[in-house]
């Protein structure tokens, strides 16, 4: 495993997802890794009424909102990976836990390096957690940054 020559970090832009990238920064500042910062953009849901009246394309809906997306994690990056030189910024539409697992195993990662939002109970049990679905997907080291309680 080491030395680390390309990490995935995921962001969702919460503060837990960018304690995981400051984390993965330093891992990548240390073994001179390329640092692929990724951002899954979810599928948006058909409306009701696309349902009755035939398929209208969100295609543009999702266009949109992939580009502001890219807006944002060049954003993020610019600010929070300065002294990191080998910095990648990816954002994909889909399912956030299938999506990371595959840029991982398409591009070899060596360690995923991803936040926990600490969710726990009922929360945890309707909505399932990314960070658990990519560890059971993964085909490399995953590096769980635990939220840290306010």
């Amino acid at each position: 495993m080491l030395p680390l020559h390309k990490i995935i970090c995921p962001i969702d832009f919460s503060e837990p997802s960018y304690e995981a990238l400051t984390k993965a920064a330093e891992l990548a500042r240390h073994f001179d890794a390329e640092l692929w910062v990724v951002h899954v953009v979810p599928l948006a849901p058909p409306f009701p009424s696309d349902l009755l009246i035939g398929a209208i394309d969100t295609g543009e809906s999702d266009h949109a909102r992939e580009e502001a997306a890219v807006a944002h994690l060049n954003e993020v990056v610019a600010q929070r990976l300065a002294g990191v030189t080998k910095v990648r910024p990816i954002v994909k539409i889909g399912f956030a836990a299938n999506e990371i697992a595959c840029v991982a195993e398409d591009e070899s990662a060596d360690m995923i390096v991803i936040s926990t939002h600490g969710m726990t109970g009922w929360h945890h049990l309707i909505f399932g957690s990314v960070t658990d679905k990519v560890l059971r997907l993964a085909n490399c080291p995953v590096l769980i940054v635990r939220a840290v309680q306010q």
